[in-house]
């Protein structure tokens, strides 16, 4: 099925749009850094998906070391993509189905939609009756019922593939930060209030909005870097203030998890 299928990531925008004028080269293969296990679609309301953070780390050619720091978040699929899905899912159904399997699930359809519809007029009258009567509509009623949740339970794996409804499918992107300092909790910070931020959090905030774009020219050439030592430069970003340092010259080397 199309959403078993693991896809190839790709950079579509990064700032600056060229390599540095320090001869640094734009890493070609950052996305596999991204998405080290390629990405796969997802299915609104029924995988869970939250916003996540990773980070990692790149060795040049020459031993120099640049940091990473990547927020991956859900969006839905463009019109063009889903329709090229839809096609996908169309001609997988030709492939694996045959027509007698299509007509049983439209038979299934028809029986869920009549035992949606039955049932429910009977609720609110059952206190109306008396006796066997009464006891014969309360039957009625729990045998409709069973009959819904049936067809319902052998209907819910054939919506999540033969007849999946493009609209509910989600595509994962990543917005990310590459640095020559391994500043990760800073950027993993810096980069969800953006995102929070770009999505409209601070709606009733509308001075704290700022295109992306402008948030990423602030942070790479208005933000100076920290001399080493005890002194901070803070940075505001949304409703958020965040701290820079450095460590002293003669410091010792630190792990941090």
């Amino acid at each position: 099925h199309p959403l078993d299928n693991a896809f190839d990531a790709e950079v579509l925008c990064r700032y600056p749009e060229g390599d540095h004028p320090d001869g640094t080269k734009f890493p070609s293969f950052l996305p596999m850094f991204c998405y080290p296990n390629h990405f796969r679609l997802a299915v609104q309301d029924r995988d869970v998906l939250h916003d996540r953070y990773h980070s990692f780390l790149i060795t040049e050619d020459m031993g120099q070391k640049c940091y990473g720091v990547c927020v991956t978040f859900y969006e839905r699929l463009s019109v063009k993509h889903g329709t090229q899905l839809s096609q996908m899912i169309s001609e997988w159904r030709d492939e694996n189905l045959a027509d007698t399997d299509l007509e049983y699930i439209r038979q299934i359809q028809n029986q869920l939609a009549a035992s949606q519809e039955s049932p429910w007029p009977l609720h609110g009258q059952t206190s109306d009756l008396t006796g066997a009567a009464s006891s014969m509509e309360t039957q009625s009623l729990q045998d409709a019922e069973e009959r819904l949740g049936m067809y319902n339970a052998i209907l819910r794996p054939l919506n999540e593939t033969l007849m999946l409804d493009t609209e509910t499918i989600l595509v994962p992107r990543t917005m990310g930060v590459l640095s020559r300092w391994p500043w990760y909790d800073f950027l993993k910070d810096w980069l969800f209030e953006v995102l929070r931020v770009t999505r409209g959090a601070y709606a009733r905030h509308p001075l704290l909005f700022l295109p992306l774009e402008r948030y990423v020219t602030h942070l790479m050439h208005e933000i100076a870097v920290p001399p080493p030592g005890r002194l901070e430069i803070t940075v505001n970003v949304g409703q958020l203030t965040l701290h820079l340092s450095r460590p002293p010259v003669n410091a010792a080397a630190v792990l941090k998890n």
